[in-house]
């Protein structure tokens, strides 16, 4: 199978999709998704996601929780805004 990239910006995550159900990781900006994805990867620790410091971001996978911080420069900074 080819690798492909999909980005989907999603403020539910409805696990019974096949979408969501495919899903080989996840990257979380915001807490509050953190029940609907230890469901759908099958692990407790992911619901620590709806602890995430502020600045931070999450990759969740099958095998990991990782927690980074972006570091982006002001002119990048001003286009999220």
């Amino acid at each position: 199978m080819p690798w492909t990239t999909v980005l989907h910006i999603a403020d539910q995550i409805p696990v019974q999709s096949d979408f969501w159900q495919n899903a080989e990781a996840v990257i979380v900006n915001a807490p509050g998704h953190g029940r609907a994805l230890a469901e759908l990867f099958g692990r407790q620790d992911i619901m620590r996601v709806d602890f995430l410091p502020p600045g931070y971001l999450a990759l969740v996978d099958r095998w990991r929780v990782a927690l980074f911080r972006l570091a982006l420069t002001p002119a990048e900074n001003e286009l999220m805004a």
